[in-house]
């Protein structure tokens, strides 16, 4: 197993990380090959995959972005396909994003996971996350 920064995504890849897209929110919009790639390259957004047998097997992504109090990070949407779980990959993968976001200067850097959750979670506060007394809102226009 490997850990890589995505690069560009090609179009055999594309399906692989819409197979993980779904299997986070089947109501996500799917994007295309071009909008990952734009996005991928202007820095803001960093794509961690994890790669086995050359088969993109889960992926997070390490958001930056700057306000006027700093520049900040988040991660978001990490998966692992349900056969790859229990074996470490969401762990490195978050090394990973946490090595990167020391690397970049960045002020802080959060995530959220639902207590549902709990392996998530527990994962989480084992490699340095602390939970924030704070409450979370979403605009719900539909």
């Amino acid at each position: 197993m490997e850990i890589v920064k995505a690069r560009e995504i090609s179009e055999s890849e594309i399906d692989q990380i819409h197979v993980l897209v779904r299997q986070l929110s089947s109501r996500a919009n799917l994007i295309g090959t071009a909008e990952i790639n734009t996005l991928l390259s202007d820095g803001k957004l960093v794509l961690f995959t994890a790669i086995v047998d050359g088969k993109i097997i889960g992926m997070l992504s390490l958001v930056f972005y700057q306000i006027p109090t700093g520049l900040r990070a988040r991660i978001e949407d990490v998966v692992v396909l349900d056969e790859y779980r229990g074996l470490g990959i969401a762990r490195s993968m978050s090394e990973k994003a946490i090595s990167t976001f020391k690397e970049a200067g960045a002020r802080t850097l959060d995530l959220t996971s639902s207590p549902s959750r709990s392996a998530a979670n527990n994962l989480y506060q084992s490699i340095g996350f602390v939970q924030r007394e704070t409450n979370v809102y979403r605009f719900k226009d539909h």
